[in-house]
């Protein structure tokens, strides 16, 4: 599949494919790369179909005063030519100037992709970073090894109280007393780890909210969760917030995470 760089407001962004590209809605005359060309080039003339490029006038003719004599065929017709050529030129050296000329190597550089243990892992190497921007998979990648971090703990505490109890010479005096214990220590374990998750939890859901282009403030609707009834309302808002794509370009809170990282 053949993929598109594309330059706006003197940022480099892609690779996207020719659909994302036209979905953009970007103005004809956004410079366009793609392997193959040896230079930037309008939108317009790579993927004419995707744009409305404007058609070029012709200059209109002056009024003589004078009769003049007419030229021959061959004379007149590189006269006609000559300002759509001169435009065309014009164009192509704008363009150059204003883009510096793409490598290959920054054809090739890709976007970070991760898997969702890997954007775990990120978040904590980002432990208390609140600022910039954090996609999708990044966000719900850290709740995810959450739950199954969390769900362990449990498996983990049930084991040992099924051990305490078969390694107890009387049954029902180690029952009771794993019982007792259980809880206790499924409080104390869970309540170190949630301790240690909330300052990397609350900075990817930070980032999260900026990769969407909003405040982090907005995560105060999970404060509506104490009034009764519509409590809900709020929380839903955000899981709604966390599911939205990324803005596709950069924002108020930093470049696109899925450009070049």
């Amino acid at each position: 599949m053949r993929m598109y760089f594309v330059h706006v407001k003197g940022k480099q962004y892609g690779p996207y494919d020719e659909a994302k590209v036209r979905s953009l809605n970007l103005p004809p005359d956004t410079p366009i790369w793609t392997e193959g060309m040896p230079n930037w080039a309008p939108m317009s003339q790579v993927l004419p179909m995707g744009s409305n490029p404007r058609p070029m006038q012709s200059p209109q003719p002056q009024p003589l005063s004078q009769p003049v004599q007419p030229q021959p065929t061959q004379q007149a017709r590189p006269v006609q030519q000559q300002p759509v050529q001169q435009a065309q030129q014009q164009t192509q050296q704008q363009v150059q100037q204003t883009v510096q000329q793409p490598t290959q190597q920054a054809y090739t550089q890709q976007p970070e992709y991760l898997s969702l243990w890997g954007y775990y892992k990120k978040c904590w190497r980002k432990y208390a970073t609140f600022s910039g921007r954090a996609r999708r998979s990044e966000y719900w990648g850290f709740v995810l090894y959450n739950f199954l971090i969390l769900l362990a703990i449990n498996i983990l505490v049930a084991l040992a109280v099924a051990l305490i109890v078969m390694a107890s010479s009387d049954k029902e005096a180690g029952f009771f007393a794993a019982l007792f214990a259980a809880p206790i220590a499924l409080i104390v374990v869970t309540s170190i780890y949630n301790l240690a998750v909330i300052i990397p939890g609350l900075a990817v859901s930070s980032r999260r909210l900026h990769d969407t282009g909003r405040s982090f403030w907005w995560f105060l609707l999970v404060l509506t969760s104490i009034i009764p009834i519509i409590g809900i309302i709020g929380p839903i808002v955000l899981i709604v917030f966390y599911f939205m794509d990324s803005e596709p370009f950069e924002n108020r809170f930093g470049p696109n995470p899925k450009a070049f990282a």
